[in-house]
This record gives structure tokens, sequence and C-alpha cells, in this order.
């Protein structure tokens, strides 16, 4: 059994960590999302037009007759225009961010034009592109980002909420935070429904974890059933193969909740109400993952290929995605320092090697079954697309994942109660967080001289000729950088090395 909280329990604690947390969250997205080029991230200018079309009406529709592998779109002219604005810096690292030509175009004048991401669902892109309805031009886009960002980053400060809910949290809230890659803040910063995909699998997962373990009534039943449906109905608005990540989260929570806790929700109307909103929300996805616009994505390298030894290679290959766990960035050309990969690394192997060692024997038994996802899902989706597409996996593609295994390396820690504080456990956490704000910052650092200079230069040549300024300044959005991910981490070590009275 698993020891249940009050359904009194003060919720002013939860309430100060959610807002601690959007308050770092946000303004380290909206600094990734001014770090990098407009059009700079991977598929964004596709994921702008398909943003914009949705916003204005056109919610599906057929393949462009030019461009087969892409469906046809009505957009502002300025919005089609980012096809071409960033173009030059498409696998090119060593081009700085001085050859994007302006973002232009009569915003009154619609023009048709094709976008890759036709087969995705349209809510999310309703949002996202909502500021095309008010605003045009350069500002649009930016605020396009924002939203994500905010979405984003309200998703991860959801998730940390409904774990401080929890009888136990230290370790879950060091464990997500851990989690909390660049890479994560440079998706949320951009277009890009990764980034959602990413936090929203968190706050699902908290969520599910509050409602299934922790008494709650009233007001605070209502949030919990509230933010399911709403983080899962975002998450399986990302990709189809979010549907799949609902699933595995839904079942590992309820693996873990306290049986009497889910007696008592099964005689709540509320929580029935929520079962059923969250089963059309899921029944109207899936009819649209099933029947997805006609277009006929690009053979990439590899295609024709044989299933099974391609999905050997990708099991030998597993940790060479690793890149794009951390910080792969650009048009996916621009790798994460070494220091990044070997904190992460750190990091997320000591929480990992304690859970497995340490940690409650039930929250092990799902660990091993995230585990298995990990390795498992990228080999076998890899091997079912082989003959036709070739080969289209990368890393973050399992960062919802990844998030999600992290997370619950930390409940298992929390339930095991076995590690406790102590001087010498405390330095080495120090040490780790002092390593992993380097490594925010040397990223943030990485990919602002891939547009500054390029990235074949030094840092010497951003200081005396940089050849393009984010907002304000590089130097100025770098130190933002590692200040906001200091401020972070420094709350994250005092509520892990501070005392924890678990109500039970």
């Amino acid at each position: 059994m698993t020891a249940t909280a009050s359904p009194n329990r003060p919720a002013h604690r939860s309430i100060r960590v959610f807002a601690l947390a959007l308050g770092i969250l946000f303004p380290l997205m909206l600094l990734w999302s001014f770090a990098s080029p407009l059009g700079s991230v991977p598929d964004e200018p596709s994921h702008f037009v398909r943003a914009a079309a949705v916003a204005g009406g056109q919610i599906s529709g057929t393949a462009h007759p030019d461009l087969p592998t892409a469906m046809l779109a009505y957009v502002p002219a300025y919005v089609e225009n980012t096809h071409q604005a960033a173009s030059c810096l498409a696998f090119e690292p060593d081009t700085s961010a001085a050859c994007i030509t302006p973002v232009t175009g009569d915003p009154n004048r619609i023009v048709d034009t094709g976008t890759s991401a036709g087969a995705n669902s349209p809510l999310y892109y309703a949002l996202v592109g909502s500021p095309t309805l008010i605003m045009s031009g350069v500002k649009a886009l930016y605020a396009m980002r924002a939203v994500n960002a905010l979405l984003c980053s309200v998703m991860l400060a959801l998730t940390f909420l409904f774990l401080s809910l929890l009888p136990r949290s230290r370790w879950a809230l060091t464990a997500t935070a851990v989690s909390i890659t660049p890479m994560v803040l440079y998706l949320g910063g951009s277009v890009n429904p990764n980034g959602l995909e990413v936090a929203a699998s968190g706050a699902l997962l908290a969520s599910c974890l509050a409602l299934g373990r922790v008494n709650s009534t009233g007001w605070g039943l209502a949030g919990r059933v509230t933010a399911i449906v709403v983080s899962g109905s975002l998450l399986m608005a990302t990709r189809s193969i979010a549907m799949l990540w609902v699933l595995l989260i839904v079942v590992a929570a309820l693996f873990l909740s306290d049986t009497a806790v889910l007696r008592t929700l099964l005689k709540k109307p509320l929580v029935w109400t929520g079962l059923a909103a969250a089963a059309i929300v899921g029944g109207a996805t899936l009819v649209w993952n099933l029947n997805p616009p006609d277009i006929q994505p690009p053979p990439f390298a590899g295609a024709g290929a044989g299933a099974l030894p391609t999905a050997v290679d990708m099991l030998l290959r597993t940790f060479d995605f690793g890149e794009g766990w951390i910080g792969l960035l650009g048009w996916v050309d621009t790798p994460p320092p070494g220091l990044a990969l070997i904190a992460w690394s750190i990091a997320i192997g000591a929480i990992a090697t304690a859970a497995l060692v340490l940690g409650a024997r039930r929250a092990k038994i799902v660990l091993a079954g995230f585990g298995l996802a990990l390795l498992l899902v990228p080999a076998v989706v890899q091997a079912s697309v082989i003959a036709e597409l070739g080969y289209i996996w990368q890393g973050r593609y399992t960062l919802a994942l990844l998030l999600c295994f992290i997370l619950l390396c930390g409940v298992a820690l929390d339930d095991s109660a076995v590690l406790q504080p102590s001087k010498q456990w405390r330095t080495g956490v120090s040490a780790v967080a002092i390593l992993l704000v380097l490594a925010h910052g040397l990223t943030m650092y990485t990919g602002l001289k891939r547009y500054v200079v390029g990235a074949q230069y030094t840092w010497w040549e951003m200081v005396v000729q940089p050849q393009w300024q984010p907002f304000g300044s590089w130097e100025l959005v770098l130190a933002l950088c590692v200040v906001i991910s200091a401020t972070g981490a420094l709350f994250v070590y005092r509520n892990l090395t501070g005392r924890e009275t678990p109500d039970a």
C-alpha cells in the first residue's frame, strides 16, 4: 500500500512550487526563443504554416499539386516566406544567421504553400497559431513561439505542483528538474509540437499520480481531474505516437496508485465525467490519426532496408541518440558540448542507479517497463517504416519517455525513503547541480555561437565580429540563461536537502 496524504494538506506550498517553476521555465524558454533565429529549429517553417492555416480555419487539406510530400495550405504571405528566410542555415552549422533574409510579406494577402505537418492533429496548431489572428509579421511569429513556451512551461510547472502534493516528493521534484535538459527548453522556445509532447507527458503522469495516491475532495479533486483531461488532450494532439505515451503513463500511474484511494475515486461522479471527456478526446484523436491527409513523406537514407537488420541496428545505437535528449541544436546539425553530455550522463545515471538499487519494488517494476519502452519503441517504429521512409528516428522523439522515466526514478526513491540527507551526498548533489548549470550555459553558448558567427569560429570572433545578434545581445541572453538556471538549481537543492515531513 502507498502512504496517502490528507486531503486537507495545505496547498500554499504547492502553489509556491508552481509559481517558482513557471517563473524559471518560461523565461528560459523565451531566452531560447530569442537565441534561435526564426525558422532555424527543425521543421519550424512547416509548423508555422500549419499553425497559421489552422488558426485561419483550414483544419485539413489535400496534397499540394506541386509538392506531393506536403499538404496544401493557405496562409498570409509573411508566413509562407518563413520557408525561405532561414533556408541558408539548414544543415550548414558553419554558416551564421547573417544569411537570413527578413521575413516580409503582405499579411492581408493569402497565398498557397505546403506544410509537412499536415498529418498532425489541429488542436496544438490552433492554440499556437492564435497570434496570427491579432498581429502579423515577425511579431506574430515570435508570439507563436511565446504561446508554445507558455504552454510548455505551464505543463512542466503543473508537473512540479502535482508532485509536491505526494506524501514524499523530495526526489521526484529533483529528478524532474534533472529531466529538463537544454533540448526541452530549446523545443519549448520554438514552434514544434515535440516540446509540448514532453511537457504534457510530465503533467499527465504527475496529475495521475496525485489523483491515485492522495485523497482529494472538492476543488482539489476537480483540479486533478481537469489537469489529467487537459494534459492528456494536449499530449495526444502533438504526434500520433503520443497516444502510446498516454497508455504507458496511465498504466504506470494505476500500478503505483493506492487501492483504497482508487476505490474512493470510482464512487465520485466527477471522476467518471473526466473519464468520459478523456475518452471523447482520445476517440476523436484516434479517428484523426487513422484518416490523415493523403500526403507522401519523402524517403530518407536507408529506404528499402530490411526490418530485422534495422531493428538490431537501432538497438545497438540506443545511446547514440543521447545528443537528441540533451541538446542537438539547429537543424540537427549542432551537437551539444561534451560537458553537457557528461553532466546529464552523471545525473541521470546516478538517479537511475539509485532508484533501481534502493527504490521501492513496485516503482522498480514500472521503471523496468519504461526502460524497455525507451529501448524497444525506437527500434520497432523505425523497423516498421524503413522500407518506405528510411531512417527517420531522432533522439528527441523519446524525450517524453525519458522525462517520465527520470521522474519515476524520483518517485521510486521517495517511496523507499531509504536515501536520506547526509553531509556526504549533499556535497555530491552540490557538485552535480553546479555541473548542470554550467552545462545549461555552455549549451546555450554553443547554440548562440552557431548563429552569431558560425560553429567553426571561437568566442573571440563572437565578441569582436558578431555577424548576427539576438534581441539585446548574445552576451545578455547567455548571462540571463546562467543566472536563471542557477536560481532554479538553488531552489531544487534547497528542496532536496531541506526538511521534509510527509503526511501519512
